[in-house]
């Protein structure tokens, strides 16, 4: 059976040495109105991939006391099937937005965070510029252009 978004974030202590060895990338931050918005990204094939990445993001002072920290992640396994889902941590649409940019582009094998410190309300522009965030970490990943498939981490996170 297939885990929820929600239940990929619960994570328990032995994996929080596995989150060292994890590469991850940063958008450039971007304000707007007050409001910071940030991207972090990792390459991920597995459901543990992606909660040892969530953990290591949400441990950064910056991600830990931010007010949402949306997770959205796509990935293949090795038969073939496609795993994808986002958890929107009050950001209600966020993940679902950000998911179809990660369809659109054909990016796959790759999570990705994005972390916004509320300042005020800025609209529907709030989700373009976590799409554009979101977009600009994971072409920053190794081997991760937009539309090829991203260099997925070690079997053994």
């Amino acid at each position: 059976m297939k885990p929820r978004a929600e239940d990929i974030l619960l994570i328990d202590d032995d994996e929080k040495q596995k989150t060292e060895s994890l590469e991850v990338v940063s958008s450039d931050p971007v304000t707007e109105a007050g409001n910071k918005f940030t991207a972090t990204a990792a390459a991920v094939n597995t459901y543990a991939n992606i909660r040892a990445f969530y953990k290591k993001v949400v441990s950064v002072p910056d991600c830990a006391r931010a007010d949402h920290n949306i997770l959205v992640y796509r990935f293949r396994d090795k038969s073939g099937l496609i795993h994808e889902d986002y958890q929107d941590d009050g950001e209600y649409g966020a993940g679902r937005k950000i998911l179809g940019a990660l369809r659109d582009n054909n990016i796959e094998n790759a999570a990705v965070v994005v972390t916004r410190l509320f300042a005020k309300h800025v609209g529907l522009r709030c989700f373009s510029i976590m799409e554009n965030v979101a977009i600009d970490a994971l072409r920053k990943l190794s081997g991760g252009p937009a539309g090829k498939p991203l260099t997925p981490l070690a079997e053994a996170v």
